[in-house]
């Protein structure tokens, strides 16, 4: 996932991959995607441990979201800079986590 960012932004996204995985939670960043004519649009990245059979986070799942463009012009991305990071917020303590079981499949809760 890091050889999307550019070079100048790997560490602090590496930083923000590591706490999200650490902590169990999404890690929102806020970026600038490079065009290829030099331009700069924000977009919002989010990136989602997903936890796996033994309960810890083993997967990410990536979203991104182009702000202010229709959507095509991110197939023209050259890079992707980070301008900040925030972990999403924690849940009320009272509220259960969301989990998906499924057996052969079918989801069951």
């Amino acid at each position: 996932m890091l050889e999307v960012w550019r070079r100048e932004s790997r560490l602090m996204v590496h930083r923000g991959l590591a706490q999200a995985f650490r902590e169990g939670r999404p890690m929102i960043f806020s970026a600038d995607m490079e065009m290829e004519d030099g331009a700069l649009l924000p977009a919002e990245i989010v990136a989602a441990p997903l936890r796996g059979p033994t309960g810890l986070p083993d997967r990410l799942l990536g979203l991104y979201q182009p702000l202010g463009a229709d959507g095509d012009e991110a197939k023209d991305v050259q890079g992707l800079i980070v301008r900040a990071m925030t972990p999403a917020a924690t849940p009320p303590v009272r509220r259960a986590a969301l989990t998906l079981a499924a057996v052969d499949g079918r989801r069951i809760a």
